[in-house]
């Protein structure tokens, strides 16, 4: 998973965002919460979203749902194709 955002104030630390991802009934992923995302500190074109233990290709073929937790971010696009 790819993300492009940005920070709505420039000072690092301030701004972080978080995916957690979702099954196709709204339903919490192992592995894959909030919290077991890998916070994103630093705003940029395709950020790749990362997991504690888990790899988003593990759900090729899936019907999910995506959860973005922004804290003084805009969130401009994702995408889910690998490079």
């Amino acid at each position: 998973l790819f993300i492009t955002y940005y920070p709505r104030r420039k000072r690092r630390g301030i701004y972080k965002l978080k995916v957690g991802v979702l099954d196709e009934a709204g339903g919490a992923i192992e592995g894959f919460g909030l919290d077991d995302c890998v916070s994103i500190d630093e705003g940029g074109l395709n950020t790749a979203v990362r997991w504690r233990n888990v790899s988003f290709q593990q759900l090729t073929g899936q019907k999910i749902r995506l959860i973005f937790e922004l804290e003084a971010a805009k969130l401009y696009a994702f995408s889910g194709c690998s490079r």
